[in-house]
């Protein structure tokens, strides 16, 4: 499994990466916002390929992004540059190789935290049947695989038109968020993995490294100075990410894989975005990193504006980039340099999101409360009890790290946003766990309504807040502790602040620190203070702070690993369990693949079981590709089949040996095999006993196989009689001999047919197909097009 890991981590981040370099982004921002650049490049390809109706595929999504890096080379050499360039060009003489040096905390401690993450869940993945290539029994992963495997199969994976994904018969409309499917389909024909195996790659390993970078990208923006207290922040905020359940493994869990990503990767483009006042030239990936993150998830969006918001009513709107222009004209400049990508990026995402509006009013009208009363929601909030990961307990240290580090912040170095973003999204999703009523209620539901109201979702911001400050205020009191020590071992307390004024008010290494080269000249005195713990570009290594850093991680990631042990096991192994899609599902999948007729035609599942596994696992085209049922009224074959299974072949009442509206049905749907397979998905739905039992019963259809409580049919009018016997022959439970022709009254004694198998057939000829007819004269069934033809 390392391989396929490392296979996409190159993929997710390297052209994202050229691309933000392309544009003018240093190259630590462009790789942690690459993959939001990455997710922008195959979402918008699938989304164009798909309204032009042009197969995408790996050729094509490289095409657009060579495309992108063209018109990013044409935007660096034409943007505005960077208000402070040339005051940040007289501090260092090597400013790329001070940076690199810098930036090894942060670094190490991203990787440290994704080698953890990944391995806690790449080595349990590994321990379940099946390995890499074993199914997690979500409701969200049944979705995703089925999407990358429509997309390798014809090409179409535009967000807009998810509806021929999820309502095979109507086709109706659907929007769905597709990005990350997109990127899923080019990673399986790169990689050459199965469709199951890639899902569980991308949907494990993307987490373990996003999650970490996205508290970093915090982190650094907290401190908001690009010195050695940015990178300790940045690399401890990653390490603690390790610890938190609500992260990377109950995300994981409940299969809301892009939204988690999207969520995730809110840290690095926040940060890029909010120094685009500084650096202008920075618009283009911020544009682009907001396309990014809203074709993960449309909620990422507001996600992100939250903590802007926050960042500039606390903080920006205080000290202008520019105060030279005047209070208002800075003002309006700063604001507007950073709506400008918001407004490029809005003309892109907006059409794609308004496809979707009536899909957008269902997730708004979600609600997932809990039985607390008002201090039990705030409480849970606030320590981050929600769904699942209330069962292992709040992770205290991590919280208390936080708190630290919010108060520090806001004392040492007056950064007042982190902790109204962090008191913000608490107060969310104390509103999720029990809505607050009148205005207010309405007013948190618009913003939560987005997030499907669900407290495990909103609670993940909370978290990435969090353990960024609890990074930073770490990092904040190293800093106290060095400047301290070393004014008192200089025995003069000015000697610290001359060095001060010689480096006060810079800009950090990534150009975009709290005060601004021009209003550093009006801020001087309040810059000293903080900048005698942040102040960026000091060469000396600190051997001290990195000998201690190094002892904390040393000892912090044992501790983490033994608290998430039971919640890892809990999501990557328990969830694997065979509980829907089961050993004997597998091996019908496999013996189903093995008949020829299993792919000339489609097979009728029931969509609660989550019996279509067998499309994206063994290439079986089935009616259903997902739990959720489609866009299928009383009027469609989908719900005849699915309602009256038990009336297949039984004719009507004035002829019983005509098709009935059933066997039209099924033949409108081109159906060779039903397959049906309890138990639910919900254990509390109705029970379909007309299809679960009642197929037994049906003239039309003959059982073929049989195991436990997986049963296969053949439909009688599709498969041949010879064909039905040699299957029943292979059924690993035994089945009674097939009713003979002579036996049937269909063969006189001494014909040579007479003792040939039989199964009924209806009379076509004989059925209704005039006004309301399930396959009126005229039209022309959904005959499944062999492999070769189809679209793409």
């Amino acid at each position: 499994m390392i391989w396929p890991a490392i296979v996409l981590v190159l993929l997710l981040v390297l052209p994202g990466a050229l691309l933000g370099v392309a544009s003018g982004l240093r190259l630590g921002w462009a790789l942690a916002i690459g993959p939001a650049l990455t997710f922008a490049v195959t979402g918008l390809a699938g989304w164009f390929f798909g309204a032009v109706d042009i197969g995408y595929s790996t050729i094509t999504a490289a095409l657009v992004w060579l495309a992108m890096v063209l018109v990013a080379l044409v935007w660096r050499r034409l943007a505005p540059k960077r208000a402070d360039a040339a005051a940040l060009a007289s501090l260092s003489e090597e400013p790329g190789r001070g940076r690199a040096i810098i930036a090894l905390p942060a670094i190490a401690g991203v990787t440290v935290a994704f080698v953890t993450m990944a391995w806690a869940s790449l080595s349990r993945l590994a321990k379940v049947p099946g390995g890499i290539e074993s199914i997690q029994q979500s409701w969200d992963v049944h979705w995703h695989g089925s999407v990358i495997k429509y997309a390798l199969d014809t090409g179409m994976v535009s967000s807009t038109r998810m509806g021929e994904i999820q309502n095979f018969e109507t086709r109706g409309d659907m929007y769905y968020p597709a990005a990350w499917h997109a990127f899923g389909a080019v990673l399986a024909d790169v990689s050459g993995m199965s469709v199951p195996a890639t899902v569980n790659i991308l949907g494990l390993v993307a987490p373990a490294l996003l999650i970490p970078v996205g508290a970093a990208a915090l982190a650094w923006r907290m401190i908001d100075r690009g010195g050695w207290a940015a990178s300790f922040g940045a690399g401890l905020a990653a390490v603690l990410t390790t610890a938190l359940p609500v992260l990377t493994p109950i995300s994981v869990y409940v299969g809301a894989w892009p939204y988690l990503l999207g969520i995730a990767l809110t840290g690095a483009t926040f940060a890029v975005l909010t120094s685009v006042p500084h650096a202008p030239i920075r618009m283009f990936a911020s544009t682009l990193a907001l396309i990014g993150i809203g074709q993960l998830h449309p909620s990422a969006v507001p996600a992100t504006v939250l903590l802007v918001a926050s960042w500039w009513l606390f903080g920006r709107l205080w000290r202008p980039v520019r105060p030279e222009l005047g209070a208002m004209k800075s003002r309006l400049r700063d604001v507007g340099l950073m709506a400008l990508p918001g407004i490029v990026a809005a003309v892109f995402l907006v059409p794609q999101w308004l496809s979707g509006e009536q899909q957008a009013k269902d997730i708004r009208a979600e609600s997932a409360t809990v039985n607390v009363d008002r201090w039990g929601a705030w409480y849970r909030a606030f320590a981050m009890l929600t769904r699942h990961a209330e069962d292992y307990g709040s992770v205290k240290p991590v919280i208390i790290a936080g708190l630290i580090g919010l108060v520090l912040l806001a004392v040492v170095l007056r950064r007042f946003w982190p902790v109204v973003a962090w008191a913000v999204s608490v107060l969310f999703t104390a509103h999720a766990l029990n809505t607050f009523g009148g205005v207010v209620g309405d007013v948190l539901g618009v913003y939560a309504g987005l997030h499907y109201s669900t407290p495990h979702r909103l609670v993940l911001q909370t978290a990435l807040l969090i353990t960024a400050a609890g990074g930073a205020g770490v990092a904040l009191l190293f800093g106290v502790v060095a400047g301290y020590a070393g004014r008192h071992k200089a025995g003069d307390p000015e000697r610290g602040r001359e060095a001060v004024e010689r480096t006060g008010g810079s800009e950090g290494s990534d150009g975009s620190g709290e005060n601004g080269a021009g209003a550093t000249a009006v801020a001087a005195t309040g810059a000293a203070r903080t900048d005698r713990i942040t102040r960026p570009h000091v060469r000396p290594v600190p051997v001290v702070q990195l000998a201690i850093a190094a002892a904390l991680v040393a000892g912090f990631i044992p501790w983490a690993v033994h608290i998430m042990a039971p919640v890892n096991h809990h999501a990557y192994e328990q969830i694997r369990d065979n509980r829907l899609t089961s050993d004997r599902d597998l091996r019908a999948f496999d013996w189903l693949a093995q008949q020829p007729e299993a792919h000339e035609h489609r097979v009728f599942t029931n969509p609660n079981e989550g019996s279509a596994w067998m499309y994206m696992r063994n290439d079986i085209p089935t009616v259903f590709r997902h739990f959720g049922w489609p866009d299928a009224d009383e009027t469609t074959a989908t719900s005849m089949v699915y309602w009256h299974t038990d009336k297949i072949g039984w004719g009507e009442p004035w002829d019983t040996t005509a098709a009935n509206q059933v066997d039209l049905a099924l033949k409108k749907l081109d159906v060779g095999f039903i397959y049906v397979s309890p138990p639910y998905f919900w254990g509390d739905q109705k029970i379909n006993m007309r299809m679960q039992e009642g197929a037994w019963w049906s003239r039309g259809l003959t059982p073929v196989y049989r195991d436990e409580e997986v049963t296969i049919y053949a439909v009688n009018a599709v498969i041949d009689p010879e064909r039905i016997e040699e299957m029943r022959a292979q059924s690993p439970m035994d089945m009674p001999p097939m009713t003979t022709r002579g036996e049937a009254g269909v063969a006189e004694p001494g014909d040579d047919d007479y003792d040939d198998p039989h199964a009924w057939v209806p009379d076509f000829s004989k059925a209704y197909r005039g006004e309301g007819s399930i396959l009126p004269e005229g039209q022309e069934p959904l005959t499944l097009q062999p492999k070769s033809a189809r679209p793409g």
